[in-house]
């Protein structure tokens, strides 16, 4: 029996292009198109102090490195690429980013998300997780999802919570030293590995919130 290679994706683990949240709100993919809208979110210190990565100030040049390395990832790294969408109203303005990160074991991954400020409050995050980890179910492949939250970020922990993820006991450091809340999600279902299903098991490490 012949397998896929892993750059390769067969049909069944493909994941939707859009997705609708709301009447109003839904998920697509990343478009160069979208350079103001990062820069102008993620220049925002209220959202910055809460993320790992990107740098601070944001600018149209970081933008532009990150659609480079989103289209480098579509080939090197599918399993990942599959799970990256942004978040945006009914008239196509980019307001948020939620996606996974495939981990080195298999069926593991990592959850990041951030929303405008001027969206914050709606609800549309829990939406936008529950969406993505919905499609996650669909493909068979992803077992367990983590998350590191910075201490005192309320609304992402009730994001986490209300779409069934477990606070660890310990607490941890993030990229930059800062500590933080770990959370974690089994999904409990067979992973797929090379059109093969398999059960998973429930061993893992914590992962990293973006």
């Amino acid at each position: 029996m012949s397998h896929p290679s892993k750059h390769q994706l067969p049909k069944t683990m493909e994941t939707p292009d859009h997705v609708d949240l709301t009447e109003y709100v839904y998920l697509s993919r990343h478009q160069r198109t979208d350079v103001r809208e990062l820069v102008n979110n993620l220049s925002n210190p209220a959202i910055s102090k809460n993320l790992v990565l990107p740098p601070f100030p944001y600018t149209p040049v970081d933008a532009q490195e990150w659609h480079d390395f989103l289209d480098e990832e579509k080939v090197s790294n599918p399993q990942t690429s599959r799970f990256r969408y942004v978040i945006r109203l009914r008239s196509g303005l980019l307001v948020g980013d939620i996606s996974l990160s495939s981990e080195t074991e298999f069926g593991h991954y990592k959850v990041g998300y951030w929303l405008a400020e001027s969206s914050w409050g709606q609800g549309i995050t829990t939406k936008a997780l529950a969406a993505l980890l919905d499609i996650a179910s669909e493909t068979g492949q992803v077992s367990r999802i983590s998350a590191h939250v910075k201490i005192g970020n309320t609304g992402s922990v009730r994001v986490l919570e209300k779409n069934g993820f477990q606070r660890d006991t310990t607490t941890g450091l993030d990229g930059n030293g800062g500590t933080v809340w770990k959370f974690w999600l089994e999904l409990h279902i067979p992973i797929q590995r090379d059109g093969i299903r398999e059960n998973s098991d429930d061993s893992g490490n914590q992962l990293c919130i973006r």
